[in-house]
């Protein structure tokens, strides 16, 4: 089908409503563009989702919209880019919402544009990629796009997911140069949204299924904040303070090491003084995990 073809097809209303560029990406269906250059650190990004699902609720004032674009590899879901398309948008009608950041990636995010033509295309550009990481390729798993988009005229939220992988006969392609990365996705399906129950960290989960949104973590899981414990208020605690013990004197370049003191021996006369260390990476234990355990972590910060 030709674009002329498609556009026939096409209402008055929709024609005056989807400007050649938004027909464009109707035809060809759903895709992603992302690009890095090393050398300048520029980053470029493009997203298009097609399907029935695409739409911002009941119209309502460009204040009342608001939204985010997600892209993970599904294989390693950390690696993933988080773009905020914040209130207000630009313009609202009954079929297409958009926004705008002129001043891209600066401003208030490095979204550049934002379309959304109800129950067709939505549309993405950005001038940054969100904290993902495109210098190797996604895995057999492919990559997600959640868009979603929130309406605070009916205090609605509506979330509109693609996946992208070989097995459902995506094309993905990525190319390493001298100047830096490109991954391009293609052909991309429609998919049921990340949930609380798909064993994948995503959302705003601070672990696999747990935290944020969705229920509250068993001890030892990643948090944010205690909200995100089941063992509830002053359990969420940075892996640091309660330190790994260690036979070890000295700690690796980096590591931080505390000391205390202790007596041995049944006798006065007969005690030793010894010298204990405990060990730990900052880096690695810097994390916050759930974890009642505040005894011991006030304990443990009176030695760092």
């Amino acid at each position: 089908m030709t674009i002329e073809e498609k556009i026939g097809q096409m209402t008055q209303l929709e024609q005056g409503s989807v400007d050649p560029e938004g027909v464009t990406d109707l035809l060809l269906g759903s895709a992603v563009s992302l690009s890095s250059v090393t050398i300048t650190g520029k980053q470029k990004l493009k997203s298009v989702q097609k399907g029935g699902n695409v739409h911002v609720g009941a119209t309502t004032t460009p204040a009342n919209l608001s939204g985010q674009l997600e892209i993970y590899y599904v294989d390693a879901p950390a690696n993933k880019a988080v773009l905020a398309i914040p209130a207000p948008w630009t313009s609202v009608s009954p079929t297409v919402a958009r926004y705008k950041n002129s001043l891209a990636p600066a401003g208030p995010t490095p979204v550049r544009t934002a379309v959304i033509s109800t129950g067709r295309v939505a549309k993405v550009t950005g001038k940054g990629l969100g904290g993902l990481d495109i210098a190797t390729p996604p895995g057999a798993g492919g990559v997600i796009t959640v868009l979603t988009v929130q309406n605070a005229g009916d205090a609605s939220t509506h979330r509109m997911c693609s996946l992208y992988a070989l097995g459902n006969d995506s094309v993905i392609t990525h190319k390493v140069n001298s100047t830096g990365y490109k991954l391009t996705l293609k052909k991309g399906v429609e998919t049921a949204c990340p949930a609380c129950a798909d064993g994948i960290k995503n959302g705003n989960e601070t672990a696999i299924d747990c935290g944020g949104s969705c229920g509250p973590c068993d001890d030892g899981e990643t948090c944010n904040g205690a909200a995100d414990c089941e063992s509830g208020v002053g359990s969420c605690l940075h892996e640091y303070d309660s330190p790994r013990r260690s036979r070890r004197n000295q700690p690796a370049p980096g590591n931080g090491v505390s000391q205390w003191i202790s007596l041995r021996g049944k006798h006065q006369q007969h005690r030793s003084l010894q010298i204990h260390q405990w060990r730990y990476d900052r880096a690695r234990y810097a994390r916050k995990t759930c974890r009642l355990d505040q005894r011991r972590a006030r304990l443990a910060k009176r030695h760092l």
